[in-house]
């Protein structure tokens, strides 16, 4: 010990002679600094290097790094909107016979659009398929519809026949009107659901004669002037006026016929969903490749299809596309020495294109470089005097061990003597700060009091000139402390100080 303080002495005084510490007063500071400040070395409170805060999320390759968004081509997108009706019934009581004749349309700013299709509907508790279905109309909000009954009617058994026969059901104005919002979008074709509610109201005598009547009345009326007019016009027939005639008491006898009114309770409901065209049958995939670890994009990753045989690689900006597949379900695979391979099931659908954001695990994860300066107890050059010398290591962020991908672990480290021989150091790792620091510079620092943490290895004999290189296996240190951020000190266990570069975990996955 009197030895070691004696040398001390001896080199603070005799400093500017020693060999390789340069002449003339000037500095031999290895790093070129000098420490002028005496109360950088003997300060007792002490400030955190400056270190990143600690990423708090896992980094976990169990993780569903996947997102899939689906849309269609713009040529899709761009066809006029449709729309198809359903009629339902809530009954099974009565089968009702309709036959529509037209449709009204009317959107929220007062247009009017018509069609003159006629179907004929049953209302007996069963959907009812395509009525005026695939019109095309234009994009906008809608609020009302209207359907022209030609005929109504309904079946049932008659107790004296013992036979179906069919009676009239009067439809008030002889139209069904609904309203309700919906909306119509190009691209898409809109399902409205129409759903009767219906209720049938049995027609008494005194109403079923006094329509009798009326009716009669009516048609007796029509077919006097009828008559008088082809009296007028000698080009006319006796044929066509009886022709016109019967025509007129069959409509007589159709609304004497009629036994029940139809009073409708309608409810609209709708439906969207995308247009694609018979023709179309193929889809594509457009996708981008980014690093789990930072978001930032992946270029030259293979992305392959292997049921077609087909391989593309992402761009400088992450991005791929494989165009005109036919519509079905593929696995996809990318690939990159550098990174973990990944894998999904993308469905790709007839006119659509399926959008695929994948996030690729690295191989290989690499801490932040740390370095000490020069540093040791008792030797005057030294940028800091302190037994110990402490760095913080940060990888980006937490470190899963327990995925089965996880194959090892290590630090490497450059040590080097200040002055030519030879000493002896110890490395310690620990998820907190091990040394209480007397004294800080950059992102590090020193002090003489050390809660250590674990031992790496054994002693380790550190040479002049370049140094030596030491990569020390740390898996099982870092499984037992799982973290994000680490800490390197070394002890200086001679006089001469020493310096640290080079300091870096690596982590090494499948």
């Amino acid at each position: 010990m009197k030895r070691n303080i004696f040398l001390a002495v001896f080199l603070a005084i005799f400093a500017s002679l020693l060999v390789g510490c340069g002449g003339g007063g000037g500095s031999s500071n290895p790093v070129g600094t000098n420490i002028t400040d005496s109360s950088n070395q003997s300060e007792s409170n002490f400030v955190r290097a400056n270190i990143a805060p600690v990423v708090k999320r896992k980094f976990n390759f169990c993780k569903n790094a996947v997102t899939i968004n689906q849309r269609f081509r713009d040529s899709v997108r761009a066809i006029a909107a449709r729309i198809r009706l359903e009629l339902l019934s809530d009954s099974n009581n009565e089968d009702i016979n309709l036959v529509i004749s037209s449709m009204k349309v009317k959107n929220t700013s007062g247009q009017t659009f018509s069609f003159d299709d006629e179907a004929e509907v049953q209302l007996n508790g069963n959907s009812l398929s395509a009525l005026l279905a695939q019109k095309d109309l234009p994009a906008g909000k809608y609020n009302y519809i209207e359907f022209k009954v030609e005929y109504a009617s309904i079946q049932e058994l008659d107790p004296k026949t013992g036979k179906l026969e069919d009676y009239g059901v009067h439809i008030p104005f002889d139209k069904l009107r609904c309203t309700g919002n919906f909306e119509l979008k190009d691209g898409y074709e809109t399902t409205l659901s129409i759903l009767f509610s219906h209720k049938l109201i049995i027609n008494t005598q005194a109403q079923y004669n006094r329509a009798l009547e009326v009716n009669y009345l009516l048609a007796r009326t029509a077919y006097l002037l009828a008559k008088a007019a082809y009296k007028l016009c000698p080009i006319n027939t006796l044929k066509k006026v009886m022709d016109e005639k019967k025509a007129i008491m069959d409509d007589l006898k159709d609304a004497m016929s009629n036994k029940y009114t139809l009073v409708p309770v309608i409810k609209l409901g709708c439906s969207l969903s995308p247009i694609t065209l018979s023709e179309i049958t193929d889809g594509d995939i457009t996708g981008k490749i980014t690093n789990l670890v930072d978001g930032t994009p992946l270029s030259n990753i293979s992305v392959r299809i292997d049921s077609l045989n087909l391989t593309t690689l992402t761009d400088a900006n992450g991005a791929f596309s494989f165009t005109g597949l036919p519509a079905g379900t593929y696995d996809l695979v990318a690939v990159n020495e550098d990174y973990l391979s990944a894998s999904c099931t993308i469905d790709v659908g007839a006119g659509q294109i399926s959008d695929l954001t994948l996030q690729m695990n690295p191989s290989i994860i690499y801490s932040t470089i740390g370095e000490t300066g020069w540093f040791s107890e008792y030797y005057p050059l030294a940028d800091i005097n302190g037994t110990f010398g402490e760095v913080g290591l940060e990888t980006p962020i937490r470190i899963d061990f327990v995925s089965m991908s996880f194959v090892k672990a290590e630090i490497k480290f450059n040590a080097k003597l200040h002055a030519n021989g030879s000493t002896v150091f110890y490395a310690y790792l620990a998820t907190d700060q091990q040394v209480s620091a007397d004294g800080q510079i950059g992102n590090w620092w020193a002090g003489n009091t050390c809660h250590k943490g674990i031992k790496l290895g054994d002693e380790f004999l550190a040479t002049s000139d370049d140094g030596y290189t030491y990569t020390i296996d740390i898996t099982e240190q870092l499984k037992q402390n799982p973290s994000n951020i680490y800490y390197l000190a070394a002890e200086n266990a001679d006089i001469v100080d020493i310096k640290l570069s080079d300091i870096q975990i690596t982590v090494y996955y499948k």
